[in-house]
């Protein structure tokens, strides 16, 4: 939705819708890479990561195996028909963001051959990524925390038989980290916090993660009694 702020200041000073829309575009990049560049001014809540250590007597790596506990959300974006197109979709929200800001570098560089067609260009893509950020906003709407089961509750199911089997027969030559993480639904804050902190070396340590494990036909109760 900024890139509507983009096309409005382009109306007059489109160089300077340029370098505005660059610093967007990147911060929008960013963002989708993990790093927190606005969402560091959101309202946070407390977490914890639940962790077990299994050292072995003469252990050459390190296995960390990790599922988190806090289930995800549907909405109308996760929909099994949906998912599939996403990844194109983001990549035509890429494609208009940067041929937006082309239309603004060229029309700030030569005026004289901004055309007709260069700014109906620029406005079909802003109608475009307004579409798709009233896309969002309709979904998170619409959007309800899913009940878990295998996702992740599996992971976490297997997170502590693997405890359980660890703690009788533990491994000689590996140290085990078991690792259940919260805020996995916020760009993976719990695993992103475990590493920051313990900072493990890469050389030696294998990460495992257990997610949607679950195998098998469903069965669900309809009534009991």
């Amino acid at each position: 939705s900024e890139f509507l702020v983009v096309g409005i200041l382009a109306i007059w000073w489109p160089l300077v819708a340029f370098v505005y829309g660059i610093a967007v575009f990147v911060a929008y990049l960013a963002e989708f890479m993990g790093l927190q560049v606005f969402s560091r001014f959101f309202p946070k809540f407390e977490s914890q990561n639940v962790c077990a250590r299994f050292s072995a007597p003469k252990s050459d790596k390190v296995i960390l195996v990790m599922a988190h506990y806090d289930s995800g959300c549907a909405s109308p974006i996760t929909h099994p028909q949906v998912v599939p197109w996403l990844r194109f979709l983001h990549m035509m929200v890429l494609g208009a963001m940067v041929i937006l800001l082309a239309t603004c570098l060229v029309e700030g560089i030569y005026p004289a051959g901004t055309t007709v067609w260069l700014i109906q260009l620029r406005w079909l893509c802003v109608l475009f990524l307004g579409s798709c950020s009233l896309g969002l906003f309709y979904a998170a709407a619409r959007g309800e925390d899913i009940r878990g089961a295998n996702s992740n509750a599996s992971g976490v199911t297997a997170l502590l038989q693997l405890a359980a089997r660890f703690q009788r027969e533990p491994l000689h030559n590996s140290t085990v980290q078991l690792i259940a993480t919260g805020s996995h639904e916020v760009w993976m804050s719990g695993i992103r916090h475990y590493l920051s902190n313990h900072r493990p070396d890469k050389r030696k340590t294998y990460i495992l993660n257990l997610e949607s494990v679950g195998a098998g036909q469903l069965h669900y109760l309809k009534g009991e009694g």
